[in-house]
């Protein structure tokens, strides 16, 4: 199957959306499981923070999701025009402390940021770009 390409609206329904049709990229390319479930969950978590944060521009916005595939390694592209907001800025939670007295928010983030291989972000003139890389091999093979 070719690269896939989306552009959806920024809004909490085209999160599923996107997500089905990494889905059925996965399928068609043959992509293990494991692999396919990080990038579900991180997708999950850095579109909806684009939408929650892109929200604050009130612009309407469009996202763009590329997924490309290179030998063993997927490579997501997320682009918006929303106000910046690098997730690598969040601080990972403090687990030790007991979940009553954990601030809310960073948690999502940070396990999705766990499960990729390379998380990037720059922002480039109005545009948020964001860089998920996944392996398909697993990490002992990789040695």
């Amino acid at each position: 199957m070719p690269d896939l390409h989306l552009s959806v609206a920024s809004a909490l329904p085209e999160v599923r959306r996107v997500i089905s049709a990494v889905e059925a990229f996965g399928k068609a390319n043959d992509l293990p499981l494991g692999p396919l479930a990080h990038l579900r969950l991180a997708l999950d978590e850095f579109l909806t923070n684009a939408v929650t944060y892109g929200a604050a521009g009130g612009n309407g916005h469009k996202i763009e999701v590329d997924v490309t595939l290179e030998g063993h390694m997927v490579t997501v592209t997320i682009v918006d025009r929303a106000p910046p907001f690098n997730p690598l800025d969040v601080p990972p939670p403090d687990l030790s402390l007991e979940l009553d007295d954990r601030p809310i928010g960073g948690l999502g983030i940070h396990l999705a940021r766990g499960v990729m291989d390379e998380v990037l972000y720059r922002r480039d003139g109005d545009r948020n770009i964001l860089t998920l890389r996944k392996s398909l091999v697993a990490k002992a093979a990789r040695s």
